[in-house]
């Protein structure tokens, strides 16, 4: 039974990619909690153009939302595809932040397979998300007019 070592190194990056991303989204709600009433007045400016601008508030929105959550169920898919490929997992080249057994043949493929479905189920997520806010612009597009 072979067990992968973890790299220290690996967990002060993770610690350090937490933190950061922690503060980034600190600093985006604040940001949109302080532009809210600037965001509010920009829409309703011109009432001849608020349902244009709603939208385009909805596009921002879910291109903030949609666009992670796809990128990430891709690299999913494929890190799904190289382990059932290989037949092993965790991959050589991962850098772990726990000590691990290393699985191989048929029981490793399982787990490519099951991260693959994690794939999907996160891109059909976003699918999802994408289909009602499509709804709600379109709704809010027609109670507008």
């Amino acid at each position: 039974m072979d067990i992968q070592r973890a790299d220290p190194r690996a967990c002060r990056r993770v610690i350090w990619i937490l933190v950061v991303s922690a503060a980034a989204g600190a600093v985006l709600l604040l940001w949109f909690e302080h532009s809210k009433p600037g965001i509010r007045a920009w829409i309703t400016e011109r009432s001849d153009l608020i349902a244009e601008r709603a939208g385009l508030l909805l596009v921002v929105i879910g291109v903030l939302l949609i666009g992670p959550l796809l990128a990430f169920s891709v690299y999913l898919w494929f890190l799904g595809r190289r382990i059932a490929i290989a037949q092993r997992y965790p991959l050589p080249s991962m850098k772990l932040i726990l000590d691990m057994k290393v699985v191989c043949g048929p029981a490793a493929e399982k787990r490519g397979r099951l991260v693959k479905a994690m794939a999907l189920l996160l891109a059909s997520l976003a699918i999802g998300l994408l289909s009602i806010l499509w709804w709600l612009g379109n709704s809010l597009e027609i109670s507008l007019q």
